[in-house]
């Protein structure tokens, strides 16, 4: 969500939650985690990205390269993007797809999985979610209603019509069914591909109409479960295993309006063994333009680690904030202690995160290969876990003092090392190592990557602390 400049009063239910074990010991000696993200090898991973954000088609993707991809782990250790594909450019007419603009869009995807970088693919234009890209269009139908582009989103008559009819499963179930073969088409082409890590069902979903949205009096509590689980079903004939990702409604991510609270159900997998599910919602102010929360950051995080972990422990799925930071740093003045603030409150809960947006210099976005960058991505670029061989316990950064801590239970069984990316521009003369729980373990730089890989060989819990020299 770019900005949001509305104030509605919103009544939400408090929810209880309870928090439980989801976990199953596999026949290669790792346990599977549903709270948690993990790779083939069974590392906990945390994902530090970005999303890649354009109103084109598929084939406008273009301008994201491999060299923009090798700089966005190398550089900045960002080893995810969250990419959103168009559900028009892939299905231009009912039950027909476009396989010119499929290979687009996977092109650009393997630039990015090539070099490592684990893709979240989400939706971008569907009646319910950035209504204006495809106004018009078949998978948009609006009956009578008058469409009037001058009245924005959900105040045109023609969205509002599209909208309640993609909600209206009993009478148009054509439109979710098609909007889901859609999501497999592109699931098919891409299941071998290991470094797709999933797919986001529905980005910042309103409802049928705006009282279902401002007032969620059957968003999160009805039409969302209905769509997720119908989803989920069809997603599972065609991949079992990757994540799929489900969004609270939109006006969840607004913290003066909604609080960070949600009527969503406990959403399940249909899958066997654990679930391969995960909680993503976005982050932002109300206005962006203005930070209304500089001088309570410990509250307003507070509120929000609060509410994510009783989420997580309800829904046993890991927590992967798919925007945030939608900021100007050219006006906002605390930019950067902002972004630091955010980061710090993420790691405190051990979430995962895309930033929005991309984070090159303009000139990037043009040239591709451009070595100028925003300077948000210098803070963005921190010190963090990048996969765990083992159980996270806590990890945490302070990029005053450039000190990083770390705890976790090791599993010798598992035969990749851990992994921390440790930023060359911020440790311009190295870093110090500190162990402690295990002498039997082995470390390695890779100077390229910014990695340090360290593996142990005991079952038992390390703790790690790197600082600067």
């Amino acid at each position: 969500m770019k900005r949001l400049e509305m104030k509605v009063s919103v009544l939400l239910v408090a929810l209880f939650f309870s928090f439980g074990c989801n976990k199953e010991n596999r026949t290669n000696n790792f346990y599977q985690d549903s709270n948690v993200f993990q790779d083939s090898y069974g590392r906990t991973l945390i994902l530090h990205g970005a999303s890649l954000y354009t109103n084109d088609e598929p084939g406008g993707y273009t301008r994201y390269n491999s060299n923009g991809a090798k700089r966005l782990i190398n550089d900045w250790g960002l080893n995810s993007v969250r990419m959103f594909w168009n559900w028009n450019a892939i299905e231009p007419d009912s039950a027909v797809f476009a396989p010119d603009k499929l290979e687009a869009l996977v092109r650009v995807v393997e630039n990015f999985t090539n070099e490592g970088v684990f893709v979240v693919l989400a939706v971008n234009g569907t009646a319910t979610s950035s209504q204006h890209l495809i106004t018009g269009t078949w998978q948009a139908p609006a009956g009578k209603a008058v469409n009037n582009p001058d009245l924005p989103g959900a105040l045109n008559p023609a969205v509002q019509e599209s909208m309640r009819r993609f909600w209206d499963y009993k009478n148009y179930a054509y439109l979710q069914d098609e909007f889901i073969k859609a999501g497999k088409y592109l699931a098919n082409r891409l299941k071998s591909n290991p470094y797709v890590l999933g797919y986001d069902i529905l980005n910042e979903p309103w409802g049928d109409g705006l009282v279902s949205t401002v007032l969620n009096v059957n968003l999160e509590s009805q039409l969302l479960p209905a769509l997720y689980q119908r989803y989920i079903t069809m997603m599972r004939e065609t991949e079992n295993d990757k994540y799929i990702f489900f969004e609270p409604g939109v006006l969840f991510n607004i913290k003066e309006i909604a609080s960070f609270q949600t009527k969503l159900p406990v959403i399940n997998d249909i899958r066997s063994g654990v679930k391969r599910l995960a909680f993503a919602p976005h982050c932002y102010l109300a206005n962006e333009r203005t930070n209304t929360i500089k001088n309570s950051y410990d509250s307003y995080l507070g509120i929000l680690k609060k509410n994510y972990t009783a989420i997580q422990q309800k829904q046993q799925v890991p927590i992967y904030i798919g925007e945030w930071a939608n900021i100007d740093y050219t006006t906002f003045s605390d930019w950067e202690n902002y972004l630091n603030q955010h980061m710090a409150a993420f790691d405190d809960i051990k979430a995962s995160w895309s930033y929005f947006s991309y984070i090159p210099g303009e000139n990037n976005l043009v040239k591709g290969d451009d070595v100028t960058e925003n300077p948000t991505a210098n803070t963005i670029a921190r010190v963090y876990p990048r996969a765990t061989s083992g159980e996270l316990l806590s990890f945490n950064y302070q990029p005053d003092t450039k000190v990083f801590k770390m705890s976790f239970i090791n599993y010798a069984s598992i035969e990749q090392p851990s992994e921390i990316f440790i930023p060359r521009r911020h440790f311009l003369n190295g870093y110090v190592l500190t162990v402690t729980g295990s002498t039997n373990y082995t470390q390695e730089f890779d100077s390229a990557k910014n990695l340090l890989k360290l593996k142990v060989n005991e079952n038992r819990e390390i703790n790690v602390r790197i600082t600067a020299k």
